[in-house]
């Protein structure tokens, strides 16, 4: 998605493109609307909490990109109305003329499928890492949550997406020869 604006003593939009209304949910914005309150509300339908940090982050953004002539990439959270958590990754990049920031083009990449795949991952890895798994001393047999006791490859294979294949170390192997 793509926004552009240019700043004016605060920033004002000056377009914005068909996937950037679908993303925020517009048929359109008109050139020219100030990024301001009005118009984030309208632009982001999202809950007044998150609508003002968002504002307050973009406009400091903005500004900074004015003032460094520097790109910059972000990342930001919104909650819909509806309790919908949206994410995404925003570069900014600085357009200018004669030395100086006349327009910034802001680029959205909808990132919201990833950072719930993210999410889902790090909770399996905490619940993984933060169980304790009774293991057999003499055997290392693995007792489930049914009180069953597993192979560790039965156990780890009911418990992942690992799988394995079988081979002999080689302090096994020195035993077993050994002993034949």
């Amino acid at each position: 998605q793509l926004i552009a604006v240019e700043p004016d003593g605060g920033f004002s939009v000056v377009a914005i493109n068909t996937i950037g209304c679908d993303f925020f949910g517009l048929d359109a914005i008109p050139a020219g609307a100030r990024f301001d309150w009005v118009t984030a509300k309208r632009l982001f339908e999202v809950n007044e909490r998150t609508l003002s940090s968002y504002l307050e982050r973009a406009l400091r953004n903005f500004r900074q990109v004015v003032d460094t002539g520097q790109p910059l990439e972000t990342e930001n959270e919104f909650v819909d109305d509806d309790g919908t958590v949206r994410w995404s990754q925003n570069a900014l990049t600085p357009i200018e003329h004669d030395g100086r920031v006349v327009r910034i083009l802001v680029t959205f990449t909808d990132v919201s499928e990833l950072r719930e795949a993210e999410s889902s991952i790090e909770a399996a890895l905490t619940e993984l890492v933060s169980s304790v798994v009774r293991i057999c001393e003499s055997c290392s047999n693995v007792e489930d949550a049914e009180g069953r006791w597993l192979t560790m490859s039965e156990y780890v294979a009911q418990h992942s997406a690992l799988s394995f294949s079988h081979g002999i170390c080689p302090d096994c192997f020195a035993t077993m020869r050994r002993g034949h």
